[in-house]
């Protein structure tokens, strides 16, 4: 008789099919919540993924044309250094007419001076 009160005692304790299914059910049902909330976070991500790509393309254009205007303004600088090199030669050869200039205007008025002595 003790092998059947224990198969007695077995079956009064195996979990009845409607227990099994009633467990099933709430463990898919946690599963299928979790997954849920993991495909809303995967959502949310590769929404902040897009914005943050498109910030990264405006700020690589802004880069680049900082980039350019940095080279038009080095341009522009070495051109003024030889624009200021080119105006302090003219000033000067400028000077040095003028003093020839005035050189030759006094050479002429004595000249004229030195006829009427005569």
């Amino acid at each position: 008789m003790a092998k059947s009160d224990s198969k007695d005692k077995e079956t009064r304790n195996a979990p009845q099919p409607e227990e099994n299914g009633a467990a099933f059910e709430a463990v898919f049902a946690a599963l299928e919540e979790k997954v849920e909330k993991l495909s809303g976070r995967v959502k949310e991500l590769s929404s902040e993924n897009a914005r943050l790509k498109a910030a990264v393309v405006e700020t690589v254009a802004d880069r680049d044309r900082l980039k350019k205007e940095i080279e038009d303004l080095r341009e522009v600088t070495a051109r003024g250094g030889a624009a200021e090199e080119k105006l302090a030669r003219c000033e000067a050869e400028r000077s040095e007419v003028k003093g020839r200039i005035e050189r030759l205007i006094e050479m002429l008025e004595s000249a004229e001076t030195e006829p009427e002595a005569e």
